[in-house]
């Protein structure tokens, strides 16, 4: 997953609390500050309306209506308890019919169908229900008994999480001794009266010990945890909360998180002794980073990061700022190498596989140093068949060095040591001309003459002499000239020989596995019409 550039969204601003939701309509979004709700066609960063409250009467959350109320496009609540059924014919949301609830809200969430009512004690009411009883005068009926202790405890975000079949509530809470903690129940909307039961709460830590914190309410739903000590906790299980770190991002401040899918979330930061601020995509998956983003500032108030209508939205400095999120089947292929300083001066790549081979064998050719590009080679694991072809295209061509061939033979031993695949190297050896490849079959037929081989080694020379011979099948068989023809001699010679040598030892092995089957008689007569005896004189 990345994030595409980032655009300031013109029209908005401002150091206030800033919350985002979506919209009536595709592509719109709805942002809410201090006494204002902003309706945004979000890909043409445009103002499409707005509603003000009195300085006094702050805004407290806005949903789409999703034609649940007659001529709405948007419900807001605002002065505490106040919800207003807003449209486009005015910008007051005063003038607008209004219900004055009796408990003051936390949230408003939009659900199929009805709005759900999130209050500062924990409970949960059905929009519609709450203002039928504010009409009927059975107000008190709508409302559940309070979850929290509103002097005690501080209601500090809400989600609606979905877990199979079953929807739950989450909330997050602060204690009056400063104990972060979570809330979790069951919540049932299948009747008019939204019912929370089951609720358990588990104590998370201190809340001086947290950064930012977020869930993931779709399937599966999830919860993240980012600690002052930089580690990003995971967990699915709400109940037993059994965390484990999915990325560490430390020396931070002024940071958010945010979930994104089941497999990214989004974090906001700067970091002490840096100027500005980061906004990275990470991989809950792969735990790494998926794409970076530089950012000037991440200076917020309330939440920093909002991810709507498949964009992301970033709070910092008085500003909002989005950009489109891409890329969400990313696999690990796509990871490798990411993150990595590519550059030669990096002592970080010196030994890092191919990638630093393919940096550094270029200038060593350049130079000529061919004990350095050797031991280059030799030194790495896992060395590309090409680039070992390249050696020995260089070494074996005599118009291009002016090696001896003792020197051929010393770099061609270094090169069997390598471990290397023959079906990729039966592709690549089709690179080397008749005449190199002679010169390289008399070079191994001259060390198969050496005194002593390690096995492997006598191995890989013979499996190297099959694939020459077997790339320039046809020119040999058609060369009439004497140097091909002798070399040939040589290499056939030598493989007989060896396969006599084998046969005499399987031979020999026979033989020593045969002698214990073997029956000697022993001679028991000792009546013998001699005897010998040895006498010191």
């Amino acid at each position: 997953m990345s994030v595409g550039p980032l655009t300031i969204l013109q029209g908005v601003g401002g150091r206030d609390e800033t919350k985002v939701v979506e919209g009536d309509e595709d592509g719109h979004i709805l942002i809410t500050q201090q006494n204002k709700v902003l309706v945004m066609k979000i890909s043409e960063s445009a103002i499409m309306h707005s509603w003000y409250s009195s300085p006094n009467q702050p805004v407290i959350a806005a949903a789409k209506n999703q034609d649940n109320f007659e001529n709405c496009s948007c419900v807001v609540v605002y002065d505490e308890r106040t919800v207003a059924r807003v449209n486009n014919l005015g910008s007051k949301l005063a003038a607008f019919e209004k219900t004055r609830l009796n408990r003051n809200v936390f949230d408003l969430l939009a659900v199929k169908g009805d709005h759900l009512v999130i209050f500062l004690d924990g409970t949960v009411g059905s929009l519609k229900g709450l203002i039928k009883g504010h009409e009927e005068g059975t107000s008190e009926d709508w409302y559940n008994p309070p979850v929290l202790n509103t002097n005690t405890d501080t209601l500090l975000s809400a989600h609606l999480v979905e877990q199979g079949h079953v929807t739950s509530l989450v909330m997050v809470v602060k204690s009056a001794d400063q104990q972060l903690k979570i809330c979790h129940g069951r919540l049932s909307l299948g009747e008019e009266k939204p019912v929370l039961s089951g609720v358990e709460t588990k104590v998370l830590g201190s809340a001086d010990d947290f950064l930012s914190w977020d869930v993931y309410t779709k399937k599966p739903g999830y919860l993240l945890l980012w600690k002052k000590s930089g580690e990003i906790l995971y967990t699915e299980d709400f109940m037993s909360l059994q965390m484990r770190t999915v990325f560490t991002e430390a020396n931070s401040y002024d940071s958010e998180i945010c979930a994104l899918s089941r497999d990214y979330c989004a974090i906001a930061c700067s970091k002490h002794g840096e100027d500005g601020g980061s906004l990275k995509i990470l991989s809950l998956q792969f735990q790494l980073v998926s794409s970076e983003a530089p950012l000037k500032t991440t200076i917020h108030k309330g939440r920093g990061l909002f991810y709507v209508s498949d964009y992301l939205l970033i709070v910092g400095g008085g500003r909002v700022a989005f950009g489109s999120i891409s890329e969400l089947d990313k696999q690990l292929d796509q990871y490798i190498g990411l993150g990595l300083n590519s550059s030669t001066n990096n002592p970080e790549v010196t030994n890092f596989g191919a990638l630093s081979l393919y940096q550094s064998l270029p200038g060593l050719y350049k130079s000529g140093d061919m004990n350095k590009v050797l031991d280059t080679l030799t030194s790495h694991h896992d060395v590309p068949e090409d680039l070992v072809i390249d050696f020995l295209d260089f070494i074996t061509d005599e118009a291009k060095n002016s090696l001896t061939n003792a020197d051929r033979k010393d770099y061609l031993k270094k090169i069997m040591e390598l471990e290397l695949s023959h079906r990729v190297l039966a592709g690549e050896m089709t690179r080397l001309n008749m005449q190199q490849g002679l010169l390289l079959v008399e070079l191994m037929c001259s060390i198969l003459e050496d005194a002593v081989l390690q096995p492997s080694i006598e191995n890989r020379l013979l499996s190297w002499l099959d694939l020459i011979l077997s790339s320039n099948y046809v020119h040999t068989v058609l060369a009439k000239d004497d140097r091909t023809e002798a070399v040939l001699d040589t290499a056939y010679e030598k493989v007989l020989k060896l396969e006599e040598q084998l046969e005499s030892a399987s031979n020999l092995v026979c033989v020593l596995e045969a002698l214990p089957a073997l029956n000697f008689t022993q001679d028991n007569e000792k009546n013998l019409p001699y005897s010998i005896q040895i006498k010191q004189l």
